[in-house]
């Protein structure tokens, strides 16, 4: 196959297959991204829920608070009874309008606990951090959180301002809600059957651990694959994600659908090498073939032209009454006629193959032409019964290839011989005008079904069915005959007919002026 050829035949695979593996990437991404998007919504509302659970135990803790902060009893003594009363709160504290310190004193006496309290939210005091900074007084009575750094974490107040605006907070013991709402939170369980790992984990405002569940056991420095924070007081604290492979929130690798995509691309270009080395074996051995062909009929030429040349001079001189040897003679030459006309269509053919076809133009008359070729058919014709009608109006000297249009004619002639000796007739025209001859070659025999006039010029097409029931040939002579003609700056054509079937040769033929004196004239 020539490289212009190949390169063709690989861009009509590779176009479709880039075109394919674009399409199988992009929708293996798309769906990758939309699994890793389910995948995402379905994680976060898991880590929603968490999340749901310990801002309900603070609401519960609130609603608990906001029953302590009453204080119906506002003695020292009856405030420290309610702080050993409750697990949960650390320390209680009054605040008079002016933003002092009822609870504890500021001037004492304070226990140990009280003077580890004022100690830890001296910055408190000092900026006035609880002093409303708004005069509407329809502000009071409405509970908050305030949140403070103090020692390894976050420490919480819930305060609330009556209408005196006196300030009541409570300080809540870190440790203990801490282990309030860890006994809210999943327990870890054992790995699943499927082997898929995972782990959440509750971190606080510097990224310590504070609890971990699932399966999965991840070191203190990877990142979370995904992360949400916790609803206020303990907004600073937020819920990772972790799962056993990145891999597993992305909605699974996308190299593995890539090396399969990749693979099947390789085997197509795979098979489509194939295929090609295959077809250009055959297109080699069939070019060895016609060029096996081809130098066996050059062989054949010359010992059948010998073979022409001595029956023929046998046939003149055999004697007139031993009918039964010219019989004999007159097979041979007919048969060595239609050999010679055979071998010379597969010279042309394969020459044609090569693109070395040509032609060889001489001064010559298309009647004179014509009636050689038909004068050597002629037995042959009346012996199928066949009567030849012949017109010639073409005696202008041109400018022509007489062989070429011998080897044109003939294959028509051959044609009506073996196809349509049943019509009893050819008729044979031919006239010259402006530079071009014409010949029409005309049976009456069963002609050519209409499916099929566009295909008889292509090589090695043959009809069937009764018309050439019987009858051998190679299918290349109208192929051939119309190729020469084209090259004479013609064209063979089949023309519309009532009955037989109706050729018409036209040939580019220049005149050329005849000189009397040379002999040309007539």
């Amino acid at each position: 196959m020539k490289p212009k050829l190949t390169w063709i035949f690989f861009a009509l695979i590779a176009a479709p297959l880039i075109a394919l593996a674009w399409l199988g990437y992009t929708s293996a991404r798309d769906e990758q991204q939309n699994t890793a998007r389910r995948i995402e919504a379905l994680i976060s509302a898991r880590l929603e829920e968490v999340g749901q659970l310990v801002a309900k135990r603070m609401d519960h803790h609130r609603q608990t608070l906001d029953q302590l902060l009453i204080l119906d009893d506002r003695d020292p003594q009856g405030i420290r009874q309610s702080i050993r009363e409750q697990r949960l709160v650390r320390q209680i504290f009054i605040l008079d309008a002016d933003g002092q310190l009822v609870h504890p004193p500021a001037q004492g006496p304070h226990n140990a606990l009280e003077t580890a309290f004022l100690a830890r939210t001296k910055p408190i005091w000092t900026a006035k951090a609880l002093i409303p900074r708004t005069e509407d007084t329809s502000a009071a009575d409405k509970p908050d959180w305030y949140t403070w750094y103090w020692g390894s974490g976050l420490n919480l107040i819930y305060w609330r301002q009556t209408k005196d605006k006196e300030i009541i907070g409570a300080e809540l013991d870190r440790m203990a809600l801490l282990a309030d709402l860890i006994g809210e939170l999943p327990k870890t369980e054992p790995a699943a059957s499927d082997g898929a790992t995972e782990c959440v984990r509750l971190v606080d405002a510097n990224g310590r651990a504070i609890y971990n569940w699932g399966n999965l056991h991840p070191p203190d420095q990877t990142q979370p694959q995904l992360e949400i924070a916790l609803e206020p007081p303990l907004a600073a604290w937020r819920l990772q994600y972790f799962p056993s492979s990145p891999d597993d929130l992305a909605g699974g690798r996308l190299w593995p659908k890539i090396t399969a995509l990749a693979a099947l691309v390789l085997v197509v270009i795979g098979l489509a090498v194939y295929f090609l080395r295959e077809s250009g074996r055959e297109i080699r051995e069939a070019r060895q073939r016609v060029a096996f062909v081809n130098q066996v009929s050059h062989e054949l030429k010359t010992p059948l032209t010998n073979i022409r040349l001595y029956a023929e001079l046998m046939e003149d001189r055999v004697d007139e009454e031993d009918e039964k040897a010219a019989g004999y003679l007159h097979v041979i030459v007919s048969e060595s006629q239609r050999l010679s006309r055979l071998i010379a269509n597969v010279l042309s053919f394969a020459r044609n193959q090569r693109q070395q076809l040509t032609i060889r133009r001489k001064a010559a008359r298309l009647d004179d032409a014509v009636r050689d070729t038909v004068e050597q058919f002629r037995p042959s014709l009346e012996a199928k019964g066949l009567a030849i009608e012949l017109e010639t109006e073409a005696t202008h000297l041109v400018e022509l290839d007489p062989d070429a249009l011998g080897q044109i004619l003939g294959n028509l002639l051959s044609n009506v011989e073996k196809y349509a000796a049943a019509g009893k007739r050819v008729h044979i025209h031919c006239r010259f005008e402006s530079a071009t001859s014409e010949i029409t070659v005309e049976d009456g025999g069963p002609g050519i079904p209409r499916q099929a006039r566009k295909r008889v010029f292509h090589p090695f097409y043959r009809l069937s069915g009764k018309v050439t029931e019987g009858v051998s040939g190679t299918g290349i002579g109208l192929s051939i005959a119309r190729d020469i003609a084209r090259l004479h700056g013609g064209d063979l054509t089949l023309e519309p007919s009532d009955t037989g079937a109706r050729f018409k040769i036209t040939l580019a033929t220049p005149p050329i002026e005849e000189q009397a004196d040379e002999g040309t004239g007539r």
